[in-house]
């Protein structure tokens, strides 16, 4: 039998690796609510690279008002290095589901804790998928 202490030694170790998230998921979620209607979803896009254009990472935080509006305000914080660093915020409305970003056109889905937006501009087809 192995010694007990280098079993000891090597738990947090091991405890460490399980807990590091797989390279392949692509966005970190977490979920607020507030009160009254609004919620607000904060997700994590990590650097990647897709269809050729450099996503980087960025905050995605939207709140949204009751079905009843119809109106969404949705803010991005592109994420440059180092969390301490200056950070480009973007403020940007969107009426339905579509919504603008850095100059393309998003059809947004969110259903069942699943957020989906899909380029529709332009040949270029980009998918970006989240879940809580």
């Amino acid at each position: 039998m192995k010694n007990p202490i280098t079993i000891l030694l090597l738990l947090p170790v091991l405890l460490l690796f399980s807990c590091v998230p797989s390279m392949d998921e692509e966005l970190v979620a977490t979920h607020y609510e507030f009160a009254g209607d609004w919620v607000v979803d904060s997700y994590l896009l990590n650097s990647q690279e897709q269809m050729g254009q450099n996503l980087s990472s960025f905050l995605i935080d939207f709140a949204h008002q009751d079905a009843t509006s119809g109106k969404s305000i949705w803010e991005w914080t592109n994420i440059s290095g180092d969390r301490n660093q200056d950070e480009s915020h973007y403020t940007l409305s969107a009426d339905g589901n579509t919504i603008l970003l850095f100059g393309q056109e998003y059809r947004m889905e969110y259903n069942d804790g699943i957020l989906t937006l899909q380029g529709i501009s332009g040949q270029a087809q980009y998918l970006i998928q989240a879940t809580r």
